[in-house]
C-alpha cells in the first residue's frame, strides 16, 4: 500500500471488506427485487485527535463521488443533534446504565450525522434512498456502513410512514417502513457485527442472504406488533411463526384460509360480530387453525397478536394512524401481511418477499418489438389487452405467443383443443383461462388452440421452487424460439419468458475495451479508472463474445500484477475470467447505432426503454 494511500486508510483490509459487503449486498437485494444495484461504501470518523491522522475516511479512497473532506464536520454536527432526542437529559440510577444510554445516544448521532451528511452531498438528483449503520470503534476510527438502494425501486412498492413508535415521553423506538426497510437494518447490523472481528476483511464474511432475508420478515413482524401494542411482548417474538405455522395446518382436509385483523383489544375500527368469552392464545396454533375456517367473507379473526378474541368487521379506518393490520391466509404456507388492502411482505414457506408487482408495459412492448420482427403496433396493443385481462382474474394461466401457433397447435392437438383461427379477445380470453393448459396465439392475437398441454426437452434452466407451469413454459420456449410464455401466478403476478436483457450498443463495449487496453501503456495504473471500467463490463457480460473475453483476461492479467506491485499488497480480490455467452443473438440483444445517433457518446447510456425498470 502507497503512502498516499495509507493516509486514507482505517486499517488494512478496508478494501476487502467492502468488497465482500458490496457482493453481498447485491445477493440479499436482488433476490428481494432484480432491479436492485447496491452501492456500498464505508466512513470513518477520527475519535481521538491524532495530527498523523485524517478526521474522516471513506471507502473507495479515493475517485468517489463524495470526498472523506465531506465528513471533517460529523463530530460537531453529531453534538449538535443530541439535545433533540427523548433520550437526551435523562439520568439513570444505575451508572453503568447511564453509561450505556450515553454511548447508545453518542453512536446513534454519529448515524445521524453522516446520513445528514450524505444527504446534503447528494440532495441534487439522487437516485440513492441511504442507510447507515451504527458505528464500530476500528483501530481509533468510527466506522460505519453506508447502503444505497435505487429510490424508483423502493416506490414501487407500498411502505409506512412511520419510522418512530413512542415508547414513552423520554424514549422512541425505530420500526422498518417496509421488508426493504427491515432487509437493510438486518444487513447493516450483520456487516457491524463483522467488523467487530479480528481484521476484517481478511477472512471470509459470515453471511447468509437467506438468513438475513428472513430475520427481515421476522423484524417486520415484531414491528407490527410494536405499532399496535408494545406490551405484547409474547407477540413481538412470536407472530412471524404463529402466522407461518397456521398456514401449515389443515383443517378437516382442507387448506388454510382466512384472515386476521391485528390492532388492540379496544380499537375503535372494530365491529364486534362474535366475541369469546374467554380468549384463545394465538400460540395454541391448532385451535387458531380451527376459528381461521370462519374468517371469510366480511368477518375476519381479531388477535393482538397474543390472543384471539373473536369475529369482527371495520369501518372508518384512519389508515394514517398505522396501527391496525391483516394477516391473510392465502394458502399452504403461504400468507401475506397488508396495511389498508396493500401488502408490505408475502412469505412462502416461511421466506419471506416482495409482492409481485405488474408487469412493465413499456419493457413488454420492446421486447416483442424484438422477438417477432414482423409484428405490428396494433398487434401489440391488442396482446396487451389481452395480458391485462389475463392478469386480473382470480386464477393462474398460460399464454404461448407464437408465430408458428396454427402449426404447434395442429401438433399438439391431441394435447389440447386446435380451434379454427379467430381473432381473441379479452372476454373470449377470461373463459378460455378457466380451464389448465396454454392458450396459443399468434402475435397479430388469433387464437389457434386452448386447454393445451406442452410439451419441451428437460433443460438446466428449470426452477424446481415454482410451478409445472411455469416449467413447462420454460421447457416449451427453449425447444420452439422464437416465441413468448406469458406465465400468471395464482398468487398474482406475472413471468415472461424470456424476459430479455436490454439491448446494448457495441460500441460502448467496444470504447471499455479499448480503455482497458490503454491501462497496459500507464504507470501509475488509476485503480478507480480500472475497477470502474472493468465492473462496467462485468456487469455486461451476457453480450461479450469470444475475442472480447480474450482480450479482456490478458489485460486483467497484466494489470492486476502491475498492481500488486505499485499497492504492494498482500492480499487482493481474484476475479473471476470472462466467459464468453453461447447464447447471444447479436441481432437481438445490440442495439443499431443509428438509434442512438443524437446521444452523448458514454459508456453508461447503452440502455434503451426496454430495460427492466420501474
Amino acid at each position: 500500500m502507497s503512502s498516499e494511500s495509507a493516509a486514507y486508510s482505517m486499517w488494512k483490509y478496508q478494501r476487502h471488506f467492502r468488497a465482500a459487503a458490496k457482493y453481498f449486498a447485491e445477493r440479499v437485494f436482488k433476490t428481494l427485487d432484480q432491479l436492485f444495484d447496491p452501492q456500498l461504501f464505508l466512513v470513518g470518523i477520527l475519535a481521538d485527535h491524532n495530527a498523523e491522522r485524517l478526521p474522516a475516511c471513506v471507502e473507495p479512497e479515493k475517485d468517489f463521488w463524495i470526498d472523506a473532506e465531506r465528513f471533517n464536520n460529523v463530530l460537531a454536527l453529531a453534538q449538535s443533534l443530541i439535545p433533540a432526542y427523548p433520550e437526551t437529559g435523562t439520568l439513570q440510577s444505575h451508572p453503568p446504565a447511564q453509561q450505556r444510554q450515553d454511548k447508545a445516544v453518542f453512536y446513534r448521532s454519529i448515524r445521524d450525522a453522516i446520513k445528514k451528511t450524505i444527504e446534503s452531498e447528494s440532495a441534487a438528483g439522487s437516485s440513492l434512498r441511504y442507510s447507515v449503520s451504527l458505528p464500530i470503534r476500528l483501530e481509533g476510527y468510527l466506522v460505519c456502513t453506508v447502503l444505497g438502494l435505487q429510490d424508483n425501486v423502493i416506490g414501487g412498492y407500498y411502505e409506512l410512514k412511520r419510522s418512530v413508535v413512542r415508547v414513552h415521553k423520554h424514549r422512541d423506538t425505530e420500526v422498518a417502513v417496509s421488508l426493504i426497510d427491515a432487509a437493510a437494518n438486518e444487513f447493516l447490523e450483520r456487516l457491524r457485527q463483522e467488523l467487530q472481528k479480528p481484521d476484517p476483511g481478511l477472512g471470509e464474511l459470515g453471511i447468509d442472504p437467506e438468513d438475513i432475508i428472513r430475520t427481515a420478515g421476522r423484524s417486520l413482524c415484531r414491528n407490527t406488533v410494536e405499532r399496535i401494542d408494545r406490551g405484547r411482548i409474547e407477540g413481538m417474538h412470536d407472530l412471524f411463526n404463529a402466522c407461518s405455522t397456521i398456514s401449515s395446518l389443515g383443517y378437516e382436509k382442507s387448506v388454510a384460509a382466512g384472515r386476521m385483523i391485528l390492532c388492540r383489544k379496544d380499537h375503535p375500527s372494530l365491529v364486534p360480530q362474535i366475541s369469546l368469552l374467554k380468549p384463545e392464545k394465538l400460540s395454541r396454533y391448532r385451535a387458531a387453525r380451527k376459528l381461521f375456517q370462519l374468517a371469510s367473507g366480511y368477518l375476519s379473526l381479531h388477535s393482538d397478536s397474543e390472543e384471539v378474541f373473536g369475529l369482527v368487521s371495520l369501518r372508518d379506518y384512519d389508515e394514517s394512524q398505522e396501527d391496525l393490520f391483516e394477516m391473510q391466509v392465502l394458502g399452504h404456507q403461504h400468507w401475506e401481511l397488508n396495511h389498508a388492502g396493500k401488502t408490505l411482505m408475502k412469505v412462502r414457506y416461511g421466506v419471506p418477499s416482495l409482492p409481485r408487482l405488474s408487469f412493465d408495459e413499456a419493457k413488454l412492448r420492446s421486447d416483442l418489438a424484438r422477438i417477432f420482427r414482423s409484428i405490428t403496433r396494433d398487434d401489440i396493443s391488442r396482446l396487451m389487452k389481452l395480458i391485462r385481462a389475463a392478469e386480473e382474474a382470480s386464477h393462474g394461466a398460460l399464454l404461448i405467443i407464437d408465430e408458428n401457433s396454427a402449426a404447434e397447435a395442429h401438433r399438439l392437438r391431441k394435447q389440447g383443443m386446435s380451434v379454427h383461427a379467430c381473432l381473441l379477445t379479452p372476454d373470449l380470453l377470461r373463459h378460455l383461462i378457466t380451464i389448465d393448459g396454454a392458450i396459443l396465439l399468434s402475435p397479430d392475437g388469433m387464437c389457434h388452440g386452448f386447454g393445451t398441454i406442452l410439451d419441451g426437452m428437460a433443460t438446466e434452466s428449470g426452477d424446481p421452487s415454482r410451478g409445472a407451469r411455469y416449467n413447462s413454459a420454460l421447457r416449451y420456449v427453449e425447444s420452439a424460439w422464437p416465441c413468448l410464455a406469458v406465465v400468471l401466478s395464482e398468487d398474482g403476478g406475472i413471468d415472461f419468458i424470456p424476459n430479455l436483457p436490454p439491448a446494448v450498443r457495441r460500441s460502448a463495449i467496444d470504447r471499455a475495451i479499448a480503455e482497458i487496453k490503454e491501462l497496459r501503456g500507464v504507470n501509475p495504473i488509476s485503480r478507480a479508472r480500472y475497477d470502474g471500467v472493468l465492473d462496467f463490463l462485468d456487469e455486461r457480460r451476457f453480450y461479450l463474445r469470444k475475442g472480447d473475453c480474450d482480450t479482456i483476461n490478458s489485460v486483467i492479467e497484466f494489470v492486476e500484477a502491475a498492481l500488486r506491485k505499485q499497492e504492494r499488497a498482500e492480499v487482493w480480490i481474484i476475479r473471476q475470467k470472462f466467459v464468453p455467452n453461447a447464447h447471444l443473438d447479436e441481432e437481438l440483444f445490440y442495439q443499431a447505432e443509428s438509434a442512438h445517433r443524437n446521444q452523448p457518446e458514454d459508456m453508461s447510456e447503452d440502455q434503451d426503454s426496454g430495460q427492466d425498470g420501474r
